[in-house]
């Protein structure tokens, strides 16, 4: 009776409290933000600009580095902005006088406190670095916009070098030949940034890895008036 007993009555209820402290102590084990440790990690920004002709929406990304300071891309180019935290813990990076963000970390998400650049903020990711280059090897593919939203190119893919020369290849179609091949600047593992396309034109474009998502915006400034598009681009 008693073997009957803890078969049937003992034995789930351990089972049940094993697998709860389990659960507990993984949930222990993840790293909390250190804002100590600032420079092994990046901040996504994602923001709708409405006052720009012709564009939907711009992504920042923010490369914390060491020595306060931090590498800001987004399809407009390359800054290196200062980088100071608060008393309150808060984190101000700082583009000029008047033009700077202001954001908190709480329960290990990021809070705009104050945005004193150009657009609203619709979006906002605090991103631990990887440390291998996500991009470098895979190729992803997806559908291109303009930005009234109707279909650019239907197909399009991005494929990535697997050697460490950061290159890539883009086109229509991932089995026909590429139209183009570009060198980019990669930021925090996870972005690229191709200042000009073709080598030759002020076009621009501007490339992100977030939630296994690639984010891609382009200016065409060949064009008259200047036109941007976009596109989310999955894994292949």
């Amino acid at each position: 009776m008693k073997t009957r007993y803890f078969k049937f009555v003992l034995m789930p209820l351990i089972i049940s409290c094993l697998i709860y402290a389990c659960k507990k102590n993984d949930a222990a084990e993840a790293p909390a933000f250190d804002i100590g440790q600032l420079d092994q990690y990046c901040l996504y920004v994602r923001v709708a600009s409405p006052e720009v002709p012709n564009s939907t929406v711009s992504d920042f990304i923010f490369d914390f580095k060491t020595g306060n300071i931090a590498d800001l891309g987004s399809l407009e180019g390359l800054y290196t902005l200062t980088t100071k935290v608060m008393e309150d813990n808060s984190v101000k990076i700082s583009m000029g006088l008047n033009d700077y963000v202001l954001f908190v970390v709480e329960k290990g998400k990021p809070v705009i406190k104050q945005w004193k650049l150009f657009g609203e903020v619709t979006e906002l990711q605090l991103i631990k670095k990887p440390e291998i280059n996500l991009l470098k090897g895979n190729t992803f593919t997806g559908t291109y916009y303009k930005s009234n939203n109707t279909v650019l190119h239907e197909n399009f893919f991005y494929s990535y070098s697997a050697l460490n020369n950061f290159s890539l290849t883009a086109g229509l179609k991932v089995n026909e030949p590429a139209l183009r091949g570009e060198v980019y600047k990669s930021l925090g593992n996870i972005a690229a940034y191709v200042k000009k396309v073709n080598s030759t034109t002020a076009d621009m474009e501007f490339m992100i890895l977030v939630d296994g998502k690639l984010r891609v915006t382009y200016i065409d400034r060949v064009s008259n008036p200047t036109q941007y598009y976009h596109g989310v681009f999955i894994k292949k």
